[in-house]
């Protein structure tokens, strides 16, 4: 079988990888020979996940992939696309309790890759506890019947969508920009992890009152703390947010990745204001700005962007595309991604902690994933270096609030590298 790719896959390549690492913290050591037996059985559910990325011609295909996929021990990030990965785009490591699964974030967002990891924590939970008992009415299964719209390669539609674009406010020209953190590839052995635990009752009773959210109520924290580090700054600070638009596209069950950067501006005039009206600002920009309407004019500008890349030969396409990512990007001083509640069926006893890990080459040098997990949101907030200063401001703005957050040690991360096909 053979899949269109999405087109955003023309920006990968050993210079622009955009990985992930979902790490999960188990509470027992990983079983390597349990854990071989549930990989083993995703593709019977997850075909379309089960590829290798081809070129024909001045185009990408996905072709199905029988090899099995790559379990490697010692918690090792391997190149996806390569021999290394048995040209796999998912692979997997462990060490002690913890359980990686690593990908292309081009082939798959946090709302595709979620439904996947559930069905791999159920096979290999069931066999690991076979006395357990999981809802597994709502668990992916082999025998399943597959969704059509969940196997479509090609979710847009034919024809653009008619969109009145709301009118907003213009980003500013010039923003404030980390100038601690080192840019590209060159230094990734110094980005930095900084996990910590709050409780959802706890924050929640806060951002609610501010007419918040878990992302937006992050996304304030950042801001404060980047704004007492850095008192001389009187420039904007925007975070971009990271939204999936599958409502807009009609299509829930995607598997595709279908993410865009919402940006969210702190102009200097709100550097005084207290920190629930931030939160309320943020919040209220970001109804607007992942609007139906902004998320359809998005789907839109896809659509064009297809239509000439058609024409072009396969190099223009590359250049072409990570021109288109970059600027969907925008420029942003940090970022927040918050995926939202999920259920767990159960699953969730036998994870201490849930951490996301995502390629920081095209933030601004911080980046914060937020998981629910339980009764705890698991937050990661990870830098493109190891100076804990803006952390530290973060957990004593929580104390102020009155609440109560757990740290973990700061950690240095390493995600997959990514090789694009060679010519056929």
């Amino acid at each position: 079988m053979r899949y269109v790719t999405d087109h955003f896959m023309y920006a990968a390549g050993s210079d622009f990888r955009n990985t992930i690492r979902t790490s999960l913290e188990m509470t027992e050591p990983v079983d390597e020979s349990v854990l071989r037996q549930a990989v083993d059985r995703l593709p019977l559910r997850f075909p379309y996940y089960a590829v290798r990325l081809i070129r024909e011609g001045e185009d990408y295909f996905y072709e199905s992939n029988d090899a099995p996929y790559v379990i490697s021990p010692n918690g090792k990030a391997v190149t996806l696309g390569s021999e290394e990965s048995n040209e796999h785009l998912v692979a997997f490591a462990y060490s002690g309790n913890y359980l990686y699964i690593d990908s292309s974030h081009f082939l798959m967002d946090g709302g595709g890759q979620f439904p996947f990891l559930k069905m791999l924590l159920y096979e290999y939970l069931s066999r690991k506890y076979p006395e357990a008992e999981f809802d597994v009415s709502d668990i992916p299964q082999p025998g399943d019947e597959i969704r059509p719209e969940e196997m479509t390669d090609d979710p847009y539609p034919s024809d653009e969508i008619p969109v009145e674009f709301p009118i907003m406010e213009p980003e500013p020209e010039e923003i404030f920009m980390l100038k601690d953190q080192p840019q590209g590839y060159e230094h990734a052995e110094e980005w930095t992890s900084f996990r910590f635990k709050v409780k959802q009752a706890d924050m929640m009773k806060y951002a609610s009152s501010a007419d918040g959210s878990p992302a937006t109520f992050v996304s304030s924290l950042i801001y404060r703390a980047i704004s007492d580090l850095n008192p001389e700054n009187r420039l904007p600070l925007v975070c971009g947010m990271q939204h999936q638009f599958r409502k807009a596209l009609g299509n829930p069950f995607s598997h595709s990745s279908h993410v865009r950067i919402v940006p969210i501006s702190y102009p200097d005039k709100v550097r005084e204001k207290d920190l629930m009206i931030v939160n309320t600002i943020g919040r209220g920009t970001l109804l607007i700005r992942a609007s139906d309407e902004a998320d359809s004019q998005s789907i839109n500008e896809y659509l064009r962007n297809r239509e000439r890349l058609q024409k072009m030969t396969l190099p223009k396409k590359q250049k072409m595309v990570r021109w288109i990512v970059r600027s969907a990007i925008g420029k942003n001083t940090f970022e927040v991604s918050y995926t939202g509640r999920v259920r767990w069926s159960g699953l969730d006893r036998y994870i201490r902690c849930f951490t996301p890990y995502i390629d920081l080459t095209l933030s601004g040098g911080i980046s914060a994933e937020i998981f629910a997990l339980g009764e705890y949101f698991d937050i990661n907030i990870m830098q493109r270096n190891s100076d804990p200063r803006y952390v530290d401001n973060i957990l004593a703005q929580l104390e102020e609030l009155g609440i109560h957050s757990e740290a973990e040690t700061p950690e240095s991360f390493e995600l997959c590298g990514f090789q694009a096909p060679a010519g056929v």
